[in-house]
């Protein structure tokens, strides 16, 4: 499996690196607006955000006790939901 080694947005034509741009110039919820493709599952629960470099999987998870998990896996752009969301 590949990991990615940084991850760059781009904000009105500048780039930044995604953990600084999270902090100071991005919301995540504008970060998962603006993916080139939205994969949304049956189950209501994974949604995979795809852009050119990376991949970002938004799910949630039973951990028992009726407890809820909501994860956010960030990799690179050959992720699959089968490698992390079971």
């Amino acid at each position: 499996m590949a990991f990615v080694n940084s991850i760059t947005i781009n904000k009105n034509n500048k780039n930044y690196d995604l953990k600084y741009a999270l902090k100071k110039i991005i919301d995540f919820s504008d970060i998962l607006s603006i993916a080139k493709n939205k994969e949304e599952y049956w189950d209501g629960g994974i949604i995979i955000y795809r852009y050119d470099d990376f991949t970002i999987v938004v799910y949630q998870r039973y951990t028992g006790n009726q407890n809820v998990c909501n994860d956010i896996i960030i990799g690179n752009n050959k992720i699959e939901i089968g490698n992390y969301c079971n």
